[in-house]
């Protein structure tokens, strides 16, 4: 592990790093497009929220 930079905050130290990890393009890509649905799910779910709290629904059936 690699740790690119130590700070002091709040009378502890805060150390941040990064690993490396190996892995094919193919299995990069295929989580990359995860992370990006998954993303999209969440606004998509906050949105609905919004619209639930400022009574923007209606029944369907």
């Amino acid at each position: 592990m690699k740790i690119i930079s130590t700070s002091y905050i709040n009378n502890k130290y805060l150390e941040i790093s990064m690993e490396t990890v190996t892995m094919s393009r193919k299995e990069y890509e295929s989580l990359r497009k995860m992370a990006n649905i998954n993303i999209e799910f969440l606004n998509e779910l906050i949105n609905s929220f919004q619209d639930i709290k400022e009574g923007r629904v209606r029944r369907v059936r």
